[in-house]
């Protein structure tokens, strides 16, 4: 407000002078070819959830073309959208697709990233705790410890091992 009180009465008056004026001091100035170079290195940071970075994209892509309609405006977003994704199989499978709607485009990221994760869980070994051992099975860990020391078990150690 204290911008405005420095403006001249006749812009005051006005909506629309008011509007402009304030436009002038606070709006965005930036030039389309800035935001342009801008969406060339895009890149989805690491805390950013898909949402964000989406969102994101858009608003660089309606700064970077102001006149483009709204189709184009949508598939250009899509596809700067994935060429900015830290996996790049994902982009190019869904560039392949031809998916044209960001809202279609991050349902399919957001699966992806989802079957990713679970393939890779899976992968991990699932160990069993058992709750009784006895002293004999104790007494062989610790001689087997004993004699292997940090080295490998391998099958021609296991037969020697085994012979005595």
């Amino acid at each position: 407000m204290v911008y405005a009180s420095y403006l001249s009465p006749e812009t005051k008056r006005s909506f629309f002078g008011l509007c402009a004026a304030m436009s002038n001091r606070f709006g965005d100035h930036g030039y389309p070819e800035t935001y342009r170079q801008e969406l060339h290195t895009l890149r989805k940071q690491g805390k950013e959830n898909i949402h964000e970075y989406a969102s994101r994209v858009e608003m660089l892509v309606r700064r970077s073309f102001p006149t483009i309609d709204a189709a184009t405006h949508s598939t250009l977003s899509v596809e700067y959208m994935l060429r900015g994704l830290p996996d790049q199989s994902i982009a190019i499978e869904l560039l392949t697709k031809r998916i044209t709607s960001m809202t279609e485009a991050i349902h399919q990221v957001t699966l992806y990233e989802t079957y990713k994760r679970g393939n890779r869980d899976r992968n991990i070994r699932q160990l069993n705790t058992q709750e009784t051992v006895d002293v004999e099975e104790r007494e062989d860990d610790i001689e087997i410890r004993k004699v292997g020391g940090k080295r490998y078990v391998t099958e021609e150690r296991l037969t020697q091992l085994e012979r005595g």
